[in-house]
């Protein structure tokens, strides 16, 4: 299960605006995000087939607000123009369960965004919407993100990187999506296969074992 929340203001501790678990086995899972909306009334939107492993997961989170509507969210009196979100890996709301971190700043023309996550900083910018709550400010600046302001692209199954038998067996970098291949070359440490395009197919394996089991740390064990 993965905790998100939400501040709305600079310096203010966010609050539990969501859960996000997963359901079934593999590569592909199914995801819940139970939030709470209009008048503490909890609301729960489903996103099937979902590759895991391939994207942040603000990515996975940004996927499934989508699938929510305006009328669940209580509009702000003015444009929300911050919204700081974190995600937390169980249901513990501590550093050392954060993984990810988004500011998104409007200033009613453009949206700076501001990414981090273990591993990571990033920073990107785009034009600015009416944000009439934080949930459709956050949805914009994970599409400004990941997606450069629109719709996201399927994602293919880690489980379709094709293998190659030649005279060892190998995948291959070039095959790898760039978020994963960033987080499977960490990995690997010093070691990082034969050639730099080039990494030894038990090194995969054993990389998506790792996150199927990450994976089954994040099932939906309790509501809001």
């Amino acid at each position: 299960m993965f905790t998100i929340t939400v501040a709305t203001r600079p310096g203010t501790p966010g609050r539990v605006f969501g859960r996000i678990g997963l359901q079934g086995r593999g590569l592909t899972r199914d995801c819940l995000l139970a939030f709470r909306g209009r008048l503490g009334l909890v609301g729960v939107v489903r996103l099937d087939d979902y590759a895991i492993g391939v994207e942040p997961l603000v990515g996975m989170l940004g996927r499934l607000l989508l699938h929510t509507m305006d009328d669940d969210f209580a509009p702000a009196r003015s444009p929300t123009s911050y919204a700081s979100v974190s995600v937390y890996q169980g249901d513990r709301i501590e550093q050392a369960a954060l993984r990810e971190h988004l500011v998104a700043t409007s200033n009613g023309v453009l949206l700076d965004v501001e990414f981090a996550d273990e591993h990571l900083e990033r920073r990107t910018a785009g034009a600015a919407h009416r944000y009439l709550s934080a949930v459709t400010l956050t949805g914009h600046a994970i599409s400004t993100l990941l997606w450069a302001g629109g719709k996201p692209k399927n994602l293919q199954p880690l489980s379709s990187v094709p293998k190659h038998e030649t005279e060892l067996s190998c995948v291959l970098a070039a095959e790898i999506p760039p978020y994963t291949r960033r987080r499977f070359m960490r990995s690997l440490g010093a070691e990082k296969g034969p050639r730099p395009e080039i990494f030894f197919a038990s090194d995969w394996e054993n990389f998506l074992s790792g996150v199927e089991s990450n994976a089954e740390g994040a099932r939906m064990t309790s509501a809001l």
